[in-house]
């Protein structure tokens, strides 16, 4: 009975297996893919922030990222964006300093992509989330805060250049009265200057 249990499980696991390879898209295909496993990454980045308290302004930064396999990256990120807040509401009229800062660190969970466009020509992507958290300095408060985010990156042409573009949203709490959490979001894109790992 074991033994018929057993072969049972291993020809459940091939199918399973099988019917799962032939369902991949095309487009995760690694065989057609240039970029490298790994490499230092340097994105400086701009874009639009959209604030729960604080109203839509421009954000400004740079993120460093070390890719170490297809799928993984960690990366440390700094961002500044000057306050536009309601000087009536409850929290603009105890706002003295109108700028935001952030350092923050967070895991990227990469999906490598390819994808044949033309006769000879092959557009490389990553598709990738990431989650993390840091230190916020608002108002002169400093403030822990999380960080999650979804973005591409466009390999372009030569191949230490990309294309980065992410939607990210900043998770805190700010001390006023209302309580609660306010979750800002922004939309950013800026150039990817790749570097091969120097030591690793």
């Amino acid at each position: 009975m074991r033994k018929q249990f057993g072969t049972v499980l291993v020809i459940l696991f091939l199918f399973s297996s099988t019917a799962f390879a032939e369902e991949i898209p095309k487009m995760f295909n690694m065989d057609l893919r240039e970029a490298g496993s790994s490499h230092i990454q340097l994105s400086p980045y701009g874009g639009v922030f959209i604030g729960d308290t604080i109203s839509t302004s421009y954000i400004t930064g740079l993120q460093a990222a070390y890719r170490w396999s297809h799928h993984f990256a960690t990366a440390i990120d700094f961002g500044y964006s000057p306050m536009q807040v309601d000087a009536a509401s409850a929290y603009g009229s105890t706002v003295t300093d109108p700028h935001f800062y952030n350092v923050s660190g967070s895991l990227m969970a990469i999906l490598p992509a390819a994808v044949k466009v033309g006769h000879h020509k092959i557009l490389e992507m990553d598709l990738y989330g990431q989650v993390g958290g840091g230190w916020l300095r608002i108002n002169k408060s400093n403030l822990p805060n999380g960080l999650l985010g979804l973005g591409a990156l466009l390999y372009l042409k030569p191949p230490w250049f990309a294309l980065r573009m992410e939607a990210r949203s900043y998770i805190y709490k700010l001390p006023i009265a209302r309580g609660g959490l306010s979750v800002d979001g922004t939309f950013l894109i800026g150039p990817t200057f790749l570097f091969d790992p120097a030591v690793f």
